[in-house]
């Protein structure tokens, strides 16, 4: 995000000494919904191909919340799935929930096209050249791998929005003019408080970026504490209210150790040898499983995530960390590769292909 904010500041100070200004693409509502359109229309085929939507299985286990089945967890997030259920009970209603699932899948495609063509909109305000505005815009709409996570139903493609909204809209906080324009900062709150809410760990970009804009803008501080201080207890407030009106119960603490349990297990897996007793036993201690090595997958933590035990963990955290600690300090290698091998679809598109 850091780089997409030096990028734009630095496109933007090329294109200042320009006074053309072209009359496509421009930054107005007719052309944000041309733009808009216009994706919509190239990704049509892909809602045909797919039709009603594509499902995962995270996305299913929130479809059985919406209907009933299982009770609401915050394993994912739980306005996601308050989402997911608004569209799943209109199918419900009408007796087909693939219908529900096909609304889901056109509201998704609305809301990731109309982020896109902001986003090329937004490049004009910003002087950026048309043929980089045009190939930006043939990006967001040919582009397959775009076309085809608006089909998913998935937290990650509407919080990769709000992302690409939050880096935007922080570079604008950042360089506009020292003036208090309060529709503009209600728009920043509401962006903010969407960065929290459809990702469990949006909180912590949040909170990081929270950090660096007190230090970084001074003159604004007051402005930058009010936004994200609002947005921030306003997302924990709407929480407590929706857990206890849904009895939502908590989901596992091994949900957010994944890779630190992939690190562990790696090195079990090519180090074991290396290991002495008592750290095999510390292992097992919290790794229910006496072929760790065997199920280790690099690309995908499920595997050692269904033998941790949480309650081992919850009783013994101090000991946990000691452990991982120890290990890091012996096999700083196997920590990065497991990282890396855990999260290389986000820096590498064609994941099968790659071995780890």
């Amino acid at each position: 995000m850091a780089i997409c904010i030096i990028l734009f500041d630095y496109i933007n100070k090329l294109n200042e000494k320009k006074s053309f200004e072209s009359k496509i693409l421009k930054y107005d509502f007719k052309w944000f919904g041309l733009g808009m359109a216009f994706i919509l229309i190239l990704w049509l085929p892909y809602f045909l191909r797919y039709f009603p939507g594509l499902t995962t299985t995270d996305s299913n286990i929130q479809i059985y919340e919406s209907l009933g089945i299982n009770n609401f967890t915050d394993h994912h997030p739980i306005v996601h799935t308050l989402l997911i259920s608004i569209f799943i009970k209109l199918g419900k209603a009408v007796n087909n929930l693939e219908f529900g699932v096909a609304l889901y899948t056109i509201f998704q495609m609305i809301v990731m096209s109309a982020i896109f063509s902001y986003t090329v909109c937004y490049m004009a305000k910003k002087k950026i050249p048309l043929v980089v505005r045009i190939l930006s815009l043939l990006f967001f709409a040919l582009y397959p791998i775009h076309a085809l996570f608006s089909q998913i139903m998935w937290k990650d493609i509407i919080f990769g929005g709000m992302i690409l909204l939050f880096t935007i809209q922080t570079y604008e906080f950042i360089t506009r003019k020292n003036e208090k324009n309060y529709l503009f900062l209600i728009g920043y709150t509401l962006i903010v408080i969407g960065t929290i809410l459809f990702r469990q760990n949006g909180i912590y970009v949040v909170i990081l970026m929270f950090i660096i804009m007190l230090i970084t803008c001074k003159k604004k501080w007051k402005q930058v504490l009010i936004t994200f201080g609002i947005a921030i207890v306003f997302c924990f407030g709407l929480k407590q209210i929706i857990f206890k009106a849904l009895n939502v119960k908590k989901g596992e603490i091994r949900e957010a150790l994944s890779i630190p349990m992939q690190q562990i297990a790696r090195v079990v897996k090519y180090h074991e040898a290396e290991l002495s007793q008592d750290e095999i036993d510390e292992i097992h201690k919290f790794i229910k499983a006496d072929n760790i090595g065997e199920r280790y997958t690099a690309t995908i933590a499920d595997n050692i995530k269904d033998v941790f035990d949480s309650e081992a963990f919850l009783n013994n955290k101090g000991e946990f960390i000691n452990l991982w600690l120890k290990l890091l300090v012996k096999h700083p290698k196997s920590y990065l590769e497991a990282f890396f091998s855990n999260n290389y679809g986000y820096y590498y598109t064609d994941v099968k292909r790659l071995g780890c």
